[in-house]
């Protein structure tokens, strides 16, 4: 019985190898916690649905083009197939997973508000998003943190503004992007491995300042 008994609390160590702290707390959590994690797990596969939809009324209306419409949904779907392959591997997808999923999410919504695009609330009723030209309001809240991130190749000021929005970190001096293109900048990184990617091959460079990033001119 003993040994039985160690063989048992040997499986139950073995399935939490190789998950962080935080996916084992929740692994094990409360009934209320699980419960949480799955309503707001429905509720990122409900906002990947309505972002689908979102991308294609823009581009009936030609609100955005058709090239645009394809990259924001390759965004969505690898968001969808990432938080399918982590719930496959975890049984769940934890919190912090979920909030980069959904900045991700916020990226695209960003994206859509520029080009006019109106959301819908729960009743499918029409709501303004921003402004043509202006990005949604947001805090800023920027974090070194890896997160998901498929902006696609662009001029490199949108791509930038889609950078900000995306990690909430400011970045100054965007003025100097203006003419420049950039290349896409996929997969789980930090912000600043984001944005280093991004100038590669701009002549720019970045430097961090306290809660965010300066762009600058590389030195001739």
């Amino acid at each position: 019985m003993k040994f039985k008994g160690n063989l048992l609390a040997l499986a139950a160590a073995i399935t939490t190898v190789g998950l962080p702290g935080q996916a084992i707390a929740q692994s094990q959590g409360t009934q209320a916690q699980r419960s949480a994690n799955l309503r707001t797990t429905a509720d990122l596969r409900a906002r990947l649905s309505a972002t689908e939809q979102r991308i294609a009324e823009g581009q009936r209306s030609g609100a955005i083009t058709r090239a645009r419409a394809a990259a924001l949904r390759q965004q969505v779907a690898q968001t969808r197939a990432s938080m399918t392959r982590l719930n496959r591997q975890q049984g769940f997808v934890s919190a912090a997973e979920l909030a980069s999923y959904n900045r991700t999410l916020g990226t695209i919504d960003g994206v859509l508000d520029r080009g006019g695009v109106a959301r819908r609330n729960g009743h499918g009723m029409a709501v303004a998003g921003g402004s043509g030209n202006q990005a949604p309001e947001f805090r800023y809240n920027c974090q070194n943190d890896p997160i998901a991130i498929a902006i696609p190749g662009d001029r490199l000021d949108n791509a930038l503004d889609q950078l900000r929005i995306a990690t909430h970190c400011p970045i100054s001096g965007t003025e100097l992007a203006k003419g420049k293109r950039s290349r896409p900048v996929v997969g789980t990184m930090t912000p600043i491995e984001a944005l280093q990617a991004m100038l590669n091959g701009t002549g720019l460079q970045m430097r961090t300042l306290k809660g965010g990033f300066e762009i600058l001119p590389l030195p001739r």
